[in-house]
């Protein structure tokens, strides 16, 4: 449950940064935001894999 948390973290954190970069017009911002939301949304499923998995 926890890394659950974490990863909704990451989605949160990454489309911050990717709305920073749209609002500053910087692509660097935008494909670490992107970045960001990949990871947090790949940790996303995983956690709910794993949950089912477990039950």
């Amino acid at each position: 449950m926890l890394s659950l948390i974490a990863n909704v973290i990451w989605v949160i954190v990454g489309g911050a940064i990717t709305w920073f970069g749209f609002d500053t017009n910087s692509s660097l911002w935008i494909a670490v935001g992107i970045l960001c939301l990949i990871a947090g949304g790949i940790g996303v499923y995983l956690s709910f894999s794993s949950e089912k998995i477990q039950q």
